[in-house]
């Protein structure tokens, strides 16, 4: 009776992807950020942050393990302009899964289910970066500008924060209230006074679902 010809092959077990969740600490030219939510650009995974964080489009984004998670498409932040954001498009999809959630008090994760760009003044928002931890706090303007060691950034929305604190590398982290992205973290003047970009849709869809 003859053998079968049976061959035997070793591989090492399969690793799961890394879920990003808005709030994840994240790396780039302008150095450790925090992710704001994820979603598509036009149909492609990809991720909101800031644009500070970042030199140019094209730069890589890391992650805290500084494995590349993807490369820059879009970036705005300029003297005198609108907005400071980032849009960075997901180049390893073996390794990284989007989500549409956000760390949020005690770092429990919360399930993004719709987008509110402007807020009216008086709404508590949340935020949410790796270094600040969580925080919330009131609405006091919107279509506010702010001056960031003399680079003037315009159509950001202030909050003054009740709880918790904006500090270095909170930058790009989610600002969120009633399960709705509203916006990431732009930067503060003093801890307790928060400045976050709106969250803009167009090309960018944040994830909902």
């Amino acid at each position: 009776m003859s053998e079968l010809p049976i061959k035997a092959e070793y591989r090492e077990k399969a690793q799961l992807a890394v879920s990003l969740i808005g709030g994840d600490k994240i790396s780039s030219t302008g150095g450790n950020f925090s992710l704001g939510i994820c979603g598509t650009y036009n149909g492609v995974a990809a991720f909101f942050t800031c644009g500070h964080g970042i030199n140019k489009v094209g730069d890589a984004v890391n992650s805290s393990s500084g494995l590349k998670i993807g490369e820059t498409v879009v970036r705005q932040y300029t003297n005198g302009s609108y907005y400071d954001y980032a849009i960075v498009k997901i180049t390893d999809t073996a390794n990284f899964s989007t989500t549409n959630k956000v760390y949020g008090s005690g770092g429990a994760t919360v399930s993004i289910t719709g987008v509110s760009t402007y807020p009216v003044e008086g709404t508590t928002v949340y935020k949410y970066g790796y270094s600040g931890l969580y925080g919330y706090g009131g609405v006091s303007s919107t279509e506010t500008s702010v001056s960031y060691s003399g680079t003037v950034i315009w159509g950001l929305t202030k909050a003054n924060l009740t709880s918790g604190s904006v500090v270095a590398g909170d930058s790009g982290g989610p600002c969120y209230f009633s399960n709705k992205i509203s916006g990431v973290v732009s930067g503060s003047a003093g801890s307790t006074n928060l400045y976050f970009s709106p969250m803009l849709t167009g090309s960018f869809q944040a994830k909902t679902s």
